[in-house]
């Protein structure tokens, strides 16, 4: 018997995802630009071809005949569990004593937890000991890392403990939220595929890799299936039924707390416009499964894909950018936007416009399976002092600061924050 390794069986298994079905974010664009379908296959090779060049012998596994499949019967629509109920999403909210903002995890508990536990919002149990601080994590909890669910299920727990003590978790959509909805698997680590499955036990049975591989393909065809090797993470993120997609429908695009606007990519004029409440709102109960996809969802402007206050990394932003900011915060009465999506190798970081607006940066590639890059969170008080909070001890807001018109990044080497992680979790990354 031919062995096949899981990340070949993943590779193939996504490429017909992405080619039959056509859910992938890059298959749309593909067949967006007026590509036929078997342009759209060449690409699902290609990156079948990418993986199967990574593999080593030691990735080996059992093979075909060790790949279980499912039991239909054993993915009936799930509700979400108690703490990750549907609320209504909220937008704004008054000032708070204390925000600390956790920017991008990528399933990276260990690097989430030790966030919280160096903000002190969380005792040695893993409870909610912050008093009245409201959390704010900026989106991107999904992809790259294998403790996704771990990750957000801590978040949510901790949404309800810290608000019967009077403060506050708040958890926003990000990207790659958005991108599992669509199913578009293209960055779920190998680990990422398990742990999705409903909470009944599952009843499985020896399957044939190959003849899961052919069935998927043949039902694909008639749109009535996906490769099996995928069927729990698709079935949670399915919108409008799967739990996760309910949980997300809980994340909204953009909040704001007092004068702090937080937003994982970043604000348009036109955003405003539409109304930012509308637009979460809209969101949610597309996820929820009551109303269509938003088009905004799409679009590279959205809050969730822009980049004008987050690129490039490190550096000031662009007279254009810099104007755009103090449009965006002035229309809101608002004096600082909190973003994350693009990893700034020197930490966390802001840019000052010069009327004296700022955005703090607040990806620092910390997850392990991203960039393992310092583990830093954001704390704003209610006077607007700013601290980054590393486990080296606190950096003052001002020493990571970039004015406009300033030529010099970050000090990559002196503000990175360094220090051992607090917590780890599972094994390192290959």
């Amino acid at each position: 018997m031919v062995l096949v390794s899981r990340k070949t069986r993943l590779a193939v298994a996504l490429s017909i995802l992405s080619a039959v079905h056509g859910f992938s974010m890059h298959s749309r664009v593909v067949l967006r630009r007026g590509n036929s379908p078997v342009a759209t296959c060449a690409l699902a090779a290609r990156r079948v071809r990418r993986l199967h060049l990574q593999m080593t012998a030691t990735e080996q596994d059992e093979g075909a005949a060790a790949e279980e499949a499912f039991d239909a019967a054993a993915y009936e629509n799930v509700a979400p569990k108690p703490g990750l109920g549907l609320v209504p999403v909220r937008t704004f909210y008054p000032q708070a004593d204390r925000i600390i903002a956790i920017g991008d995890v990528h399933g990276d508990e260990g690097a989430l937890i030790a966030c919280l536990r160096m903000s002190e919002c969380i005792d040695g149990d893993g409870n909610w000991c912050g008093g009245t601080t409201n959390v704010v994590q900026i989106g991107d909890i999904l992809d790259r890392g294998d403790e996704e669910r771990g990750c957000m299920e801590r978040l949510f727990n901790l949404k309800v403990q810290a608000a019967a003590a009077g403060g506050a978790v708040h958890v926003l959509l990000g990207n790659h939220e958005a991108m599992n909805v669509d199913w578009d698997f293209d960055y779920v680590g190998l680990g990422g595929f398990d742990g999705w499955e409903s909470r009944d036990q599952l009843h499985t049975k020896p399957s044939s890799f190959l003849s899961n591989i052919f069935s998927s393909v043949a039902s694909g065809l008639r749109g009535s299936s996906i490769p099996r090797i995928l069927k729990d993470r698709a079935k949670a993120f399915t919108v409008g039924t799967g739990f996760a997609a309910l949980t997300l429908s809980e994340m909204p695009l953009v909040i704001q707390i007092g004068d702090t606007v937080c937003v994982h990519g970043g604000l348009e004029l036109r955003h405003l416009d539409s109304g930012l409440h509308l637009l979460n709102e809209e969101v949610s109960q597309w996820l929820r499964g009551s109303a269509p996809r938003p088009p905004l969802i799409d679009d590279e402007t959205c809050p969730i894909w822009n980049r004008s206050f987050s690129a490039p990394a490190d550096r000031p932003l662009t007279e254009k950018n810099a104007r755009k900011l103090e449009y965006v915060l002035s229309a809101m009465g608002a004096s600082r936007l909190i973003v994350g999506h693009t990893p700034q190798i020197g930490g966390i970081n802001s840019f000052v416009s010069n009327l004296g607006y700022e955005v703090w940066r607040t990806d620092t590639g910390m997850s392990r399976w991203v960039k393992n890059g310092p583990i830093e969170c954001l704390e704003i008080l209610a006077d607007g002092s700013a601290r980054i909070l590393t486990q080296t001890g606190c950096v003052p807001g001002a020493v990571r600061r970039i004015e406009e018109n300033a030529a010099t990044p970050v000090n990559k080497r002196a503000n990175s924050g360094g220090g051992e992680r607090g917590y780890t979790k599972g094994a390192a990354p290959v």
